[in-house]
């Protein structure tokens, strides 16, 4: 009778991964080994920190993977045996090494701030720390002047302020780098941009409050401090709509624009400037003018003197004139005929566009 045992699988390849890293980052080995029997096999990885890892079963020969994070710093050794699915086992494979380091802190976020500020005005800046270990973490403020600051100490994850101000004009970038409580440092974070300038103020203001359409208005206003630059007016229309007209201030600051606006209703209007390298932007709230109808200029004449006409229920007589505003509608009935002192009888005929009826509407 002939008895046929299991063998156990060959001894694993040496694991292959990294040979340095970090604590707190998950690094990945690999390794193979073949059975004799040509059974699945399964793997145990000793990671060298009193961590094993065991796999599931593969087929004899596949290349397996596993995932280790250290938590402390130090030198680990690595090896893994193979267990076939009858239980039997290989004996370990050469030792693989890696050296694991402290971890630097993570990258910080931009800072948060303002981004445009006066000079000789102090800002405060803020960023979140933390660090893969858990350690405690101080930050370092970088200003872009030549300055920084040293924050306290506090717990990963804290959030770190610092204030800061600038005593000249220009463009700075701030930015930040988290050092931990084993002197690892993150790399600086993307800068917050700071422009430092000095502000400015405008006003305005038109002729009249009220026009009649068509009618000029006078719109003037100033840049403090005085510039030369362009000035951008915005009119707001009745309708929504708007009309923008750019113009000069001179070296005063000194602006003007005339418009006659053509619709009736309220308007707006309001300035605004967009800086220069010294000086940040400003502009003026909307004020409002009203726009009226126009009064319109209408006569009523005949070749004789004296004839009587009703106009909107009124007595008059002819000559007349009349300041209407546009749009209204009004109603004129001549008498159909006349008696003068002096002899003589009027008779209404006709108007001078050949209209025939004594009375008639007139829409202005």
């Amino acid at each position: 009778m002939i008895t046929i045992q299991n063998r156990p699988p060959n001894t694993p390849s040496t694991p292959s991964g990294p040979t340095t890293g970090y604590t707190a980052i998950q690094y990945t080995f690999t390794t193979s080994a073949t059975d004799p029997d040509g059974n699945r096999i399964q793997y145990t990885f000793n990671w060298g920190d009193g961590q094993n890892t065991t796999t599931g079963f593969y087929d004899s020969g596949s290349t397996v993977s596993a995932k280790h994070t250290w938590s402390k710093s130090g030198t680990y050794n690595i090896k893994v045996r193979a267990n076939d699915t009858d239980g039997a086992s290989s004996g370990w494979s050469s030792l693989a090494t890696i050296n694991i380091e402290n971890a630097p802190p993570n990258t910080p976020a931009r800072p948060s701030g303002t981004t445009s500020c006066a000079p000789n005005s102090t800002h405060e800046y803020s960023v979140y720390a933390s660090d893969p270990d858990g350690e405690n973490v101080h930050c370092i403020f970088d200003w872009g002047d030549g300055a920084t600051t040293v924050t306290s100490t506090l717990s990963s994850g804290s959030l770190f302020k610092a204030s800061h101000t600038w005593d000249r004009l220009g463009t700075f970038s701030v930015k930040v780098k988290v050092i931990d409580s084993a002197g690892k440092e993150s790399p600086w974070s993307q800068p917050t941009t700071v422009e430092v300038k000095l502000t400015s103020s405008m006003t305005i203001a038109t002729s009249l409050s009220a026009v009649a359409r068509g009618e000029k208005l006078a719109v003037n206003g100033s840049i403090k401090p005085p510039h030369a630059a362009t000035v951008t007016l915005t009119y707001g229309k009745p309708d929504g709509s708007q009309i923008i007209v750019q113009v000069k201030s001179d070296q005063n600051g000194n602006f003007n624009d005339v418009i006659a606006p053509s619709a009736v209703g309220t308007w707006s209007v309001r300035a605004s400037w967009s800086g220069d390298d010294n000086h940040f932007g400003s502009s003026t709230s909307p004020i409002t003018f009203v726009v009226d109808p126009a009064l319109c200029s209408v006569t009523f004449e005949s070749n004789a003197t004296g004839i009587s006409m009703l106009v909107d229920g009124l007595n008059s007589s002819l000559p007349q004139s009349f300041r209407w505003l546009e749009g209204t509608a009004h109603t004129v009935i001549v008498e159909e005929s006349h008696y003068f002192s002096t002899g003589g009888r009027y008779v209404f005929k006709r108007w001078d566009d050949g209209h025939l009826d004594r009375s008639r509407k007139i829409i202005i």
